[in-house]
């Protein structure tokens, strides 16, 4: 460490934290980055803290401990503050700790983008080791590849609302002048908010750096305590006053999505606000939001969200709300809540407003419809059901429709065949309650397809980034879904969507808009109109104002479906899975239906409908078994399950089945997963595999039997992900450095042994090292390992999350050769991935791989009786570099099309069907 000052000063205020102070340090001296002074600021405390900062300050010269008479929090971080020597500081509290490689990632990220700002993400730590993504660190800049950003071009960097989990340079903190307030709680909203307005960038590591330790005597423990609330609502009061004059577009989102959420928390438990002071301060906040953002914006909000803010706003809840029993904005089901006194309090919150007020009867129908309608429409058995319905009935018929225009009905979970009365009347009501939202401007049929077009004016500037489907509900309650393609046309959203086949001659269907939120917890259904002149042939306006309506089939569509199959059922229908989507590309494109479902029972349901045609084709096996509670529940799943697929097959359903692995990986039920797949292959007319050798692969275990079997092998990615880019931008893109670079993509799942490819890159470091590009989601039980790589001095680029589609490309590109470590493998996508970039790979010497790709000059095997070894010496051979082997995986990929694999799936399933 230099002698003049550290490059980082981690400042620790200590108060009544023995348990956990030894830790906090300990994951100090753990630190990959070296270069650090450590303040142990002792505030007063009451308890030994004191001995063990001492300790550790004999332990090591980098720690520095100052005791001071007890000024909170706040008081002692600006203490420390005044001592701090480093260019950098970073805010540690003294029962959290730093995960291994932090400092070096944030410091990395700084110094080489220049960012006043470095941050990564926290995570909440549990008993037991347990952790979770704490929730500010789920906004959108940490779901993203690593980048440095300004708040213009990424608002929700004001969502980061804590003082800790990033390094500040401290000329900004003296620059600025920023302090904290001393004798408060979240006294570091503020801070932060006023640091990240005067910051010139912010770079973000998309790694965990934090881990922010649950307990019970934490400060965060109870946010309704007098305390806590009231410093709360004058924190953020005065986060209000700095946001005020700030760009429209970072007030906003300040306001009405961080504020906000917070705020929401607290409002929807008023009732538990027993001071009257604290209560009224909740609905100061209201109104000061609605003065601070743009009323646009807040138009923009989701009705129900408005709705509270309006009622907040209008102190209804101080002088009409205070005798109800419960309160009727809590979670339907949270602890402590009684069903019967939710609907006396929801019913009681609606009496209570004049619905002949315009803003008051948006509160009241958005209210008994959020929280009454959509429970009984999902199935929840709200008591009273029938009187409860017609109560809002009631309620809505005494609202002008001129004011329901404005309210939106959250969508709710599609009910079964068999409908109670309870869930019928509830859907019916949803179907009434809310007046137009989005257009229909067409409705064209085709010789094969009938085609609904629309636009979505209002709040379009909001919705570019949702996703959107068109549900048909018949009168029956039955529930179609269709997805939507769209298209921005200025200020607006254009949409298109193909009426699905069984829609066609199926009787009249009610019509709705399905806005998912990509970054929101729940959707909504918009009411659609129909807009004059939009229906042409083949379409019957059943009832005004025109959203329900009956479609005919077109004349030419018998024939197509004879030849390209009615109606095909998925099961998991992983669509999220590119495999699924290049599989079904020439079937959705021939005008056939694909519903299909990840729900074992509503599969069940679906085999068990006398009413229900078409093929039905089983891809993966796991989600059938894997989720039993014992091996006795799974034998008896698979009984039942088997039973349904014979009478499903015996009423003229094909049945089809993709064998991706020999069994479900890590089966918790290896012996029952055997049995099922005997039994599927029984069942079966054809049985797909993807390579001749997947039968070798199973003998033993199970028949396939030969005459069943069609191979259709696993197609490239061509298309699906864009081209791969130079390598040096695309390293650049993730953060990777300029050396050799191994990548693994996929989950991060104990079965694919990536403790091998770690013991491998360690077994390197000295002499030859590779640095390893990590991009996939971690399992829990992964996390030892994880901390192991990083705290070994192997160098790791990692996402450790969902990879976005846009962000498949940058990684491929950044590697010099793929690595799929797995202890036992069938077939491998992420194989097929690495070849539509022109990256080779090395896999592990199973005999269905050898047998398959054994002669592939950009695929090498490492011997699996000695994997670690074995990987490091291909990894140090270097034939990967070979501009030839490159050219052979891109080749491989060009002779594997996915659309040559979905016409021969067309085959196989009019083969089936035959």
């Amino acid at each position: 460490m230099p002698a003049d000052k550290p490059a980082v000063s981690i400042i620790v205020p200590i108060y009544n934290v023995e348990d956990w102070l030894a830790a906090c340090c300990n994951s100090l001296l753990s630190q990959t980055w070296t270069d650090w002074e450590a303040i142990l600021l002792v505030d007063g405390s009451p308890d030994d803290s004191i001995s063990i900062a001492r300790r550790f300050e004999d332990q090591d010269a980098r720690f520095k401990v100052e005791e001071i008479e007890n000024r909170g929090l706040g008081g002692a971080r600006n203490a420390a503050l005044e001592i701090a020597r480093g260019d950098f500081v970073l805010f540690l509290d003294s029962d959290d700790e730093l995960t291994p490689r932090a400092l070096e990632m944030l410091m990395a990220a700084s110094l080489r983008t220049g960012a006043d700002i470095a941050a990564g993400y926290g995570e909440d730590l549990f008993d037991g080791g347990i952790r979770k993504r704490y929730w500010t660190y789920n906004a959108v800049q940490f779901l993203r590849r690593p980048g440095t950003y300004t708040l213009d071009q990424m608002p929700s960097l004001t969502d980061d609302h804590t003082a800790w989990g990033k390094i500040i340079r401290r000329d900004l903190i003296e620059r600025e002048e920023l302090s904290f307030p001393e004798g408060v709680h979240c006294e570091d909203i503020v801070f932060s908010l006023k640091s990240q307005l005067a910051a010139n960038r912010v770079a973000i590591v998309t790694d965990s750096v934090y881990l922010h330790r649950r307990h019970g005597a934490a400060i965060s423990a109870d946010y309704l305590r007098e305390k806590t609330l009231g410093d709360w609502i004058a924190e953020a009061a005065k986060t209000l006053d700095v946001i005020e004059p700030v760009d429209s577009t970072v007030r906003n989102h300040y306001v009405l999505n961080h504020t906000l959420k917070q705020w929401l928390t607290r409002a929807t438990k008023f009732t538990r606000i027993t001071n009257p002071d604290l209560l009224a301060g909740v609905e100061r906040l209201a109104i000061r939001m609605l003065e601070v953002a743009d009323d646009d914006a807040v138009t923009d909000l989701d009705a129900y969200s408005l709705a509270v803010l309006r009622a907040f706003a209008m102190r209804i809840p101080s002088t009409r709300w205070q005798s109800l029993p419960t309160d009727p904005l809590e979670r339907l089901g949270g602890d402590g809540v009684d069903d019967d006194d939710f609907v006396t309090a929801v019913l009681g919150a609606c009496d209570a407003l004049d619905t002949g007020d315009p803003v008051e009867g948006h509160i009241a129908a958005q209210l008994a419809l959020s929280k009454l309608v959509v429970p009984l429409a999902s199935g929840y058995p709200l008591p009273r059901a029938r009187e409860v319905l017609q109560s809002v009935r009631n309620l809505l018929g005494g609202i002008h429709p001129s004011v329901l225009k404005s309210v939106t009905t959250p969508a709710v979970q599609e009910p079964g065949l068999r409908l109670p009365d309870s869930i019928r009347i509830a859907w019916q009501t949803l179907a009434t309650a809310s007046t137009a939202a989005a257009t229909i401007t067409g409705l064209r049929t085709s010789a094969t397809t009938v085609t609904v077009s629309g636009a979505l004016e209002h709040r379009a500037h909001a919705c570019f980034k949702d996703d959107f489907a068109l549900v048909f509900v018949s009168e029956s309650g039955l529930v179609t879904k269709a997805p939507v393609a769209t298209m921005r046309d200025g200020n607006s959203l254009r949409w298109q969507c193909a009426v699905p086949p069984s829609v066609l001659d199926a009787g009249p269907q009610r019509l709705l808009l399905r806005q998912s939120r990509r970054y929101a917890p729940s959707a909504v259904d918009l009411r659609l109109e129909l807009a004059e002149g939009a229906v042409s042939g083949g379409v019957t306006v059943e009832s005004a104002p025109g959203t329900v309506l009956s479609f005919h089939a077109p004349a030419g569509l018998t024939q197509h479906r004879a030849s390209h199959g009615e109606r095909l059922f998925t099961f998991p229908n992983w669509y999220s899975n590119p495999y699924m989507t290049m599989l079904h590309t020439e079937v959705i494109g021939g005008g056939s239906e694909i519903p299909g479902t990840v729900d074992p029972g509503r599969l069940m349901e679906e085999l068990r409908d006398r009413r229900a045609s078409g093929a039905v084709h089983i891809h993966w096996t796991g989600p059938l078994i894997e989720k039993r509670r014992s091996q006795r529940e799974a034998e008896d799943f698979v009984d039942e399950f088997i039973e349904a697929l014979e009478q499903a097959r015996a009423r003229g359903r094909s049945v089809l089945w993709s064998v991706h692995n020999a069994l479900p990986h890590d089966s918790k039920y290896p012996e029952t997963a055997v049995r099922l797949h005997s039994e599927i292959a029984r069942v079966a007319d054809i049985i797909h595999v993807l390579s001749q050798a997947t039968v070798d692969a199973v003998d033993g275990a199970y028949e396939l039997p030969a005459e069943k079997v069609r191979v259709l092998e696993h197609s490239s990615y061509q298309g699906m992900y864009g081209d791969r880019l130079p390598m040096v931008d695309a390293r650049r893109e993730i953060g990777a450095g300029s050396g050799r670079t191994a990548l693994f993509f996929g989950q991060l799942r104990p079965y694919k042994g990536l403790d091998q490819l770690f013991d491998a890159a360690i077994a390197l470091q000295s002499d030859n090292p590779v640095e390893l590009l990590l991009a996939g989601k971690p399992a829990p039980e992964l996390a030892k390992e994880l901390d192991r790589i990083r705290s070994s001095g192997v160098a790791v680029t990692s996402a450790l999350r969902f990879i976005e589609d846009a962000e498949v490309a940058a990684w491929f590109s950044a590697a010099d050769v793929a690595v799929l470590p797995y202890r036992k493998v069938l077939n491998s996508g992420s194989m097929m991935l690495a070849a539509t970039f022109a990256l080779p790979v090395i896999l592990p010497d199973e005999p269905a791989l050898v047998a398959d790709y054994g002669g592939q000059p950009w695929i090498r095997f490492f011997d699996t009786t000695r994997s670690a070894a074995a990987i490091a010496e291909l990894l140090s051979d270097g034939w990967f570099e070979d501009a030839d082997v490159r050219r052979a995986a891109l080749e491989f990929a060009r002779r594997r099309s996915p659309v040559a694999m979905s016409r021969g799936y067309v085959r196989m399933l009019r083969e089936a069907a035959a």
